[in-house]
């Protein structure tokens, strides 16, 4: 359906500039290994009406899908984190429902990575 900025709902946004070029980079780069990571993405997100980017992979990507973005970026952990939040909001995009997107907090300060909200927000 669409990805829409939680603030003005009616603005549907997407992934440009640098951001989307930096994402059509990864895919090419990971090639066929960028399959199961949106498998793997989706399958996280399925039955869920709140996500946060940076708390769905965990730590240690060792041995799961995610690994070969860490191995894409050189190995930098900074980079794979910002690379995994771009394959993440693209995967929101393509999903079949609507989702918003803002940066939300905890214990009053802003999360680094973006959360995702099922929109309309649930009664």
């Amino acid at each position: 359906m669409a990805l829409v900025d939680v603030e003005n709902p009616a603005r549907v946004v997407h992934l440009r500039g640098e951001l989307a070029q930096k994402y059509k980079w990864l895919v090419a780069r990971l090639g066929p290994r960028y399959q199961p990571i949106e498998d793997a993405i989706n399958g996280m997100i399925d039955g869920h009406e709140v996500r946060t980017a940076g708390w769905l992979p965990g730590s240690d990507w060792t041995g799961t899908p995610f690994e070969a973005i860490y191995e894409v970026c050189g190995r930098n952990q900074e980079e794979a984190g910002l690379s995994f939040g771009l394959i993440v909001w693209m995967v929101f995009e393509k999903r079949p429902e609507t989702w918003a997107s803002a940066h939300g907090m905890k214990d009053g300060r802003e999360i680094r990575s973006r959360t995702y909200f099922r929109w309309p927000p649930s009664q």
